[in-house]
């Protein structure tokens, strides 16, 4: 009886670690695919943006006066903008879409845990002499406040990232709007 305790407490270290080993193998996989999904994103922005450059390089040396390269240039304006308005949203739903793959591996990790812990716990409650009785209330009162401080972590954690993703969303919107409103402006102008 007296090796019940570290003999349970040794199975539970041991599960933990099989499932920290599975959540670094899932977060790697997901770590790799977002690194190659950005880097995609990254190659085909640098090679759109090449063509398009060498072709306003192009079109503004084709100009015949200043008034009609300011005129070619100021065209070239919003196709830009929107080129990278794009770009902005499309790192940003990789980047979002990471991140939920990440809470929800981590939040599957930490169920499994918790329940496997939970599991050891109860096992030590109905097998643990007498004497050993306080040792595992304490182990237990332990284990249920690492639980509720990682649950209120865990809610912070999704507030603040919910409140990041409505300030980028409410900006690129801005941006689009403020350069539509901008570019009509223009337009009615001349």
């Amino acid at each position: 009886m007296d090796s019940l305790i570290p003999n349970e407490l040794n199975k539970l270290n041991q599960a933990l670690l099989q499932v920290q080993r599975e959540w670094l193998t899932e977060a790697g996989s997901k770590a790799s695919d977002y690194g190659r999904r950005l880097a995609e994103l990254n190659v085909a922005t640098v090679q759109d943006s090449l063509v398009q450059s060498t072709s306003a390089i192009q079109e503004l040396l084709a100009a015949k006066d200043p008034q009609q390269w300011m005129a070619i240039f100021n065209a070239q304006l919003q196709p830009r903008l929107e080129r990278a308005l794009s770009y902005s949203r499309q790192w940003a739903d990789i980047t979002s879409s990471f991140q939920a793959q990440m809470s929800q591996i981590t939040q599957s990790e930490v169920n499994e845990v918790t329940e496997k812990a939970k599991q050891m716990i109860e096992g030590m409650e109905g097998n643990a002499p007498e004497e050993a009785k306080p040792t595992v209330a304490m182990v237990k009162t332990m284990f249920d406040s690492a639980k509720a401080g990682y649950e209120q972590l865990s809610r912070s954690t999704q507030q603040m990232t919910d409140m990041l993703d409505a300030g980028r969303i409410a900006a690129i919107k801005q941006a689009s709007d403020g350069h539509r409103k901008t570019s009509a402006g223009k337009t009615k102008a001349h």
